[in-house]
This record gives structure tokens, C-alpha cells and sequence, in this order.
């Protein structure tokens, strides 16, 4: 009997240490006490929210609370629903608190099909919070969510974070922040392993901002199968890793940029981005003097429609591992590419040597430091080697140069998928972002949107409203050979208005 009372005693002990035993669920309305509810939360921890905007008035805080992986703290929509979380002003001091949502010094914890956004004083400059920070904290999500409509940043990675997770997440509407700002510009706060996918940055009106900033001190971090545009600055900085391991930024879309689509300052594999229409350069490189500027792999990339250089390439003399291979890159009437070198005085620029691995790009526009008879720039066919560059299709003609044209050394990190997801031929893989599998685009149709992979391109009309080069009828039809002008297009480049700041 007293064992059996023992064994009772100690089943109910382990329930007690349980995932099971520390589950709650939360359904919640609009005037629920969040914050009391938050201070509860536990592994295994479930908030609800229905239907509604919830009017906040202090900074709604998350703090210190770990779930684990089998049992994560979940704050989410319910099924069909989609709440708000809106920062107003403080009625005692009519002021704003500094964030709409903090997460900090928190573990395993998701954020799913949540809207945060500010009031209607977010446009009118005179307040300067932000939507969600993420401080000293691991395993954190974001997913489905909405963040818009904010003064400052919309998402803030601060402290030291790792395996933060944003997935179709739309950030659009920042008025005087960044979209996505991760980490510190002295790498005195470290981000590892986030992973930015398949979300949706767009429309940051202020002067100069910039879509994603991913500070010195980054690393193992990747950017995968995103849509940036209308960006007054850049699209994706990349700061050095510090020594960590390379990041990646791979399928995405960039376009209408005041400045660079992608700026990178350290190790990091770029492949099978479609990115035009840029102030300054597609993709520009810079060696930031912290001993670390080495392994830029820039590989398989479409590049269109800039008003700086398709490529512009400084820094790559000092440090080892640099890639530049298998890219389109075309300005017709403009910039193709661009490589700085280190001249010694006396000498003829001729003599030396390209720095890194640079090989079979085609390039249509001005080119400087490379050499064509090396092979390192081919001609390419200018806008004809396009389906359509007026609807924004970049995908190959079937009489494009860049198809089978690509060099299929796997030293130069051929993809194993295309910005479709469809494989690449691994012995004839074609230049650039895609991979020709048949006339017609078979799949997403760049537009306004999320990347969807089953869009197919019967859609593509429907989806332009303005383009990089909307006048079909100036669109380069073919791309001569000029030097030092490479595949020279016809036509004059035709511009997308960028949107009012105001």
C-alpha cells in the first residue's frame, strides 16, 4: 500500500515537471489584459487573440519567458481572424513608449498572423517608435505577421540573438527607420543564424532607409525567396561576420531602389536574385578594413536597369576566396561592371592581374577592369536576352545568349534550383537567375507580392502596373559589341517613379 502510494506521489511529481502540466490557453479580445497574461506565459503557453485592434499605450513586453522547441510559447491569430496590435499615445503623459512589442531575454518563443502597427501619428514625424524588438534573445519567430505603418524600424534585433526566424512576414510603411535593422554597426551585439524568408519589404518612405540591415557581427544568417521595392536606399547590407560562418542571400526580388540593391562588407554566397532598377549599383562590394573581407561569392545572378554599375566590385585586391561568375549583367547605354585595382606606380593597369575568380558574365553596358579575351565578360544580348523586361520577366528568350552559357565548375557554386525552384542542368547550366526550361516563364511572376512558386506566367500581364523599362516599344531588341561598352542595347532606359516620402 505504501508503495503504491509512493508511485502515485512521484506520477503526479513528473506530470507536474511536464511540458503538459505547464500548458495554458489564452483566448483574449480586445481590452483583455495582455501584459498580465504575458507575465504568466510558460512553456507550452498559448494566447489566442480574436478578431479586433488592441489599443496599446505601453510597450507590450515579453520578457524572460522560455518555451522549448516540443513545447514553445505561441502568441498567435485565431483561426480566420487578424488582430492589430496598435501603439497610441500614454493618457497620463501623452507620450509614446518606444516599441509596439518587445521580446527579451527570451527562448522558443512565436509571434504568428499578428498586424503591429502604429497610429495615425506615424507619418506626421513627430514620434519615433518602432514595431517589434527582439533583445538578447534565441528561437524567436515571426510568422504570418504584419508590421506597418510605423515611424521607426519595424523589426529590431538587438543584444545578442540567434536562430531568429521571420517568414512571411510584410514590413512596409516605415517612415523614418529601417525594415529589418539586426545587431550593432561596432559588432559590439551579435545576430547568428537568422533566417529571413519568403516575407515582403516594401514601401519605406523616409530619406535614406534602407530595407534590411544586417550589421557587422552577423553571420550564419540567410535571406531567401524575398520581394524588396520602393526603398529610398538599399535593399540588403551586408556587414562583416566577424570570422563567423558565411551568410547567404539567395532568390530574391529587388527593384526601385534610390541607392545599391545588395551592399556587402563581408563573407557571403549571393545566388539566383533578380535585382533592377536601382539609384545606385545592383550589387556593390566594399572591403570595411576589419580583417575579415574575404569569400564574396557572387554567382548566377540577373542584374538589370541600374543607374550605377550592375556590379561595382572595390576591395577585392586585399583578401582571398572572392567569386564573380555566371551573372547577367546589363545596363544597355550604361554601367556594366566595375573592378578597382591596386596600381603601383609605373605600372600599366594591363599588367595586373584580376583579383578573385571572375568568369563567364555576360555584360551589356560599360566595363572596367576586366578583361573580355580572359573570358571573365562575354557580350551579352542586351534586353533581348529577356522575355520581356518591360513586364519585369527576365526570364531567358529561347534565343538568349545565356542559355547553356554558364561555366558549370562547381568551384564557382553552381545552385542545385534556379529563382524558381526548378533544377539546374549541372553539365549546361544557363547565366543568371534562371534556368530555361521551356518558352515561357513557368513560374512566379515578379509583381507587388509574395513569391509564390505556383503562380505561373499566364499571370505575368496582370501583374506589372509600372516597370523599369515600360515603353516596349525602346526596349533593347539587340546588344551590340562596342568596346569598352559590352552589348550595347538600343534602346534609352525608361525609369519607375519612386514614391512621395511626404
Amino acid at each position: 500500500m505504501v508503495v503504491a502510494q509512493e508511485f502515485h506521489v512521484l506520477a503526479v511529481l513528473l506530470f507536474a515537471l511536464s511540458p503538459a502540466a505547464w500548458a495554458n490557453t489564452f483566448e483574449v479580445t480586445p481590452g483583455s489584459d495582455l501584459q498580465g497574461i504575458f507575465d504568466t506565459l510558460a512553456p507550452g503557453t498559448e494566447v489566442i487573440l480574436e478578431d479586433g485592434t488592441y489599443t496599446l499605450t505601453k510597450t507590450l513586453t515579453v520578457t524572460e519567458k522560455n518555451g522549448t522547441e516540443d513545447a514553445p510559447v505561441v502568441i498567435r491569430a485565431a483561426d480566420d481572424a487578424s488582430p492589430v496590435l496598435q501603439l497610441g499615445p500614454d493618457p497620463e503623459t501623452d507620450s509614446y513608449a518606444d516599441r509596439v512589442l518587445r521580446i527579451e531575454s527570451s527562448n522558443w518563443v512565436e509571434v504568428r498572423g499578428i498586424t503591429i502597427q502604429g497610429d495615425q501619428t506615424a507619418s506626421t514625424g513627430r514620434e519615433s517608435y518602432g514595431g517589434v524588438r527582439i533583445d538578447a534573445s534565441s528561437n524567436v519567430s515571426l510568422v504570418d505577421c504584419k508590421v506597418t505603418e510605423l515611424p521607426g524600424t519595424g523589426v529590431y534585433l538587438s543584444g545578442d540573438t540567434t536562430g531568429v526566424l521571420i517568414d512571411h512576414t510584410e514590413i512596409s510603411r516605415i517612415y523614418e527607420g529601417y525594415g529589418i535593422y539586426a545587431g550593432a554597426s561596432d559588432a559590439s551585439a551579435l545576430t547568428t543564424g537568422l533566417l529571413i524568408q519568403n516575407s515582403l519589404i516594401h514601401d519605406l518612405l523616409g530619406e535614406e532607409l534602407q530595407a534590411v540591415m544586417l550589421n557587422h557581427g552577423t553571420s550564419a544568417t540567410w535571406l531567401i525567396d524575398n520581394v524588396i521595392y520602393n526603398i529610398t536606399h538599399t535593399g540588403v547590407f551586408m556587414g562583416s561576420t566577424e570570422g563567423g560562418e558565411q551568410n547567404r542571400i539567395e532568390g530574391n526580388a529587388i527593384w526601385n531602389l534610390g541607392n545599391n540593391g545588395l551592399g556587402l562588407q563581408g563573407s557571403v554566397l549571393v545566388r539566383n536574385n533578380i535585382i533592377f532598377n536601382t539609384g545606385g549599383s545592383g550589387i556593390a562590394t566594399s572591403d570595411p578594413d576589419r580583417n575579415t573581407f574575404t569569400d564574396v561569392v557572387i554567382s548566377y545572378n540577373t542584374v538589370v536597369d541600374n543607374d550605377g554599375w550592375a556590379a561595382n566590385l572595390q576591395g577585392w585586391d586585399l583578401e582571398e576566396g572572392h567569386i564573380l561568375a555566371n551573372n547577367a549583367l546589363c545596363n544597355p547605354m550604361a554601367y556594366g561592371v566595375y573592378m578597382s585595382k591596386v596600381v603601383p606606380e609605373d605600372t600599366d593597369p594591363d599588367d595586373i592581374p584580376t583579383p578573385g575568380t571572375v568568369t563567364t558574365n555576360y555584360v551589356c553596358g560599360l566595363v572596367d577592369g576586366l578583361d573580355e579575351e580572359l573570358g571573365e565578360v562575354i557580350a551579352g544580348g542586351g534586353y533581348a536576352d529577356f522575355e520581356n523586361v518591360a513586364l519585369w520577366d527576365f526570364y531567358p528568350d529561347r534565343e538568349s545568349l545565356l542559355i547553356d552559357g554558364a561555366d558549370p565548375s562547381g568551384t564557382l557554386y553552381p545552385p542545385e534550383i534556379d529563382f524558381n525552384g526548378i533544377a539546374r542542368e549541372g553539365d549546361a547550366p544557363d547565366v543568371g537567375a534562371y534556368e530555361w526550361d521551356g518558352e515561357g516563364n513557368p513560374g512566379w511572376a515578379i509583381q507587388e507580392d509574395f513569391k509564390d512558386f505556383e503562380i505561373v506566367e499566364e499571370t505575368l500581364s496582370e501583374s506589372v502596373e509600372s516597370g523599369c523599362c515600360s515603353d516596349e516599344g525602346k526596349a533593347s531588341e539587340s546588344g551590340l559589341l562596342l568596346l569598352p561598352l559590352i552589348g550595347l542595347g538600343a534602346g534609352l532606359r525608361r525609369r519607375r517613379e519612386r514614391p512621395d516620402p511626404a
